[in-house]
């Protein structure tokens, strides 16, 4: 059984559904997406999207056609991403190819947009208050225990198929497989050209997981349902990821409907903005996917020179509170 098959059972055993967290790989740079994603499991994500950056990200509302600039300018790329994945298990980057000498421990790459100010400053040494007295014990931090690795939170990529095949099919799906990737969401791959991409996938253990969307007809579901695993992820609104938001009422009915062509859970996503919108779609679904909240948390952090991660993950804590309590009956 297969991490994401493994939580969806688990998650089914106690009548809960997932709560899908959505970060972009390298917003504003790598440390900052490594720092949300160790933070993530422990907010309550079940599931973890990472987005890989594309020039052309045509599904993606402004939140994170922004991120993917961001990433793009720190230098993000895909072979990064797969290195981002490694550091969250725990294991080893290559030490040699392009993933190589990611640095996510290394201080932020400056870019154009900030080189005069960096977003994070680091010190090696305590900071003093004044020029002549020492940091107080009280206010010293203490260090921050070894990252272990974790083995059992699932990660979906999700991208563009431009990036996958510059890559090579059979290489991504071997060091996507190596990394502990256990998903791939390509947006603009449609059922009709996938095989090349599924046949290395399959061999590798790594879930191509398919879009279903408002205008996807019974026919058309029987060819998304071919060759899907993990689960499928319903786009609840028509248009860009963030721009209009799902109604679980006119999601319901849709969700059985694809649930019932493919047998396989149905993560719903593009405009859950709220804790309220969130549990709603949890009652009727087997998961809520959130992004654009998230990414938005990120960008605000940086307006206000703060580190990403803290607001991100306190966000996320309470979109995923409101996700697991969704189906808990109200006390009279």
């Amino acid at each position: 059984m297969s991490r994401i098959e493994a939580k969806f059972a688990a998650l089914k055993a106690a009548d809960r559904a997932a709560f899908i967290a959505y970060v972009m790989a390298g917003d504003p740079h790598a440390e900052a997406t490594l720092d949300i994603l160790k933070g993530l499991p422990a907010a309550g994500a079940d599931i973890i999207e990472l987005g890989f950056p594309f020039s052309d990200p045509m599904a993606e509302g402004i939140p994170i056609q922004k991120a993917a600039q961001r990433a793009l300018l720190g230098g993000m790329t895909l072979h990064k991403t797969l290195d981002l994945v490694r550091a969250f298990r725990g294991i080893p980057s290559p030490s040699k190819g392009e993933g190589s000498g990611m640095g996510v421990n290394a201080p932020p790459p400056s870019n154009e947009a900030h080189e005069a100010e960096p977003l994070l400053v680091h010190h090696s040494e305590p900071v003093l208050k004044s020029h002549s007295e020492p940091l107080l014990s009280k206010d010293r931090k203490s260090p921050a225990e070894p990252w272990a690795g974790d083995q059992t939170t699932p990660i979906v990529l999700m991208g563009y198929l431009n990036n996958v095949l510059s890559y090579g099919y059979e290489a991504f799906a071997r060091d996507a497989a190596q990394a502990g990737v256990d998903g791939l969401i390509v947006v603009d791959c449609p059922p009709e050209e996938a095989d090349p991409l599924v046949d290395q996938l399959d061999i590798h253990g790594v879930s191509l997981i398919r879009l279903a969307t408002p205008t996807s007809d019974d026919a058309r579901l029987k060819i998304i349902a071919r060759r899907t695993s993990g689960f499928v992820y319903y786009v609840s609104v028509a248009g860009v990821t963030g721009a209009n938001s799902a109604d679980a009422s006119v999601v319901a009915p849709a969700v059985q409907r694809v649930r019932a062509a493919t047998g396989l859970p149905v993560a719903v996503g593009f405009g859950i903005k709220t804790p309220e919108a969130a549990a709603a779609i949890a009652r009727i679904s087997d998961a809520a996917v959130v992004g654009s909240v998230l990414v938005d948390e990120g960008a605000a952090a940086l307006e206000a020179n703060e580190a990403p991660a803290p607001r991100v993950l306190a966000k996320a804590k309470t979109l995923a509170d409101a996700v697991h309590a969704a189906r808990i009956p109200a006390k009279v």
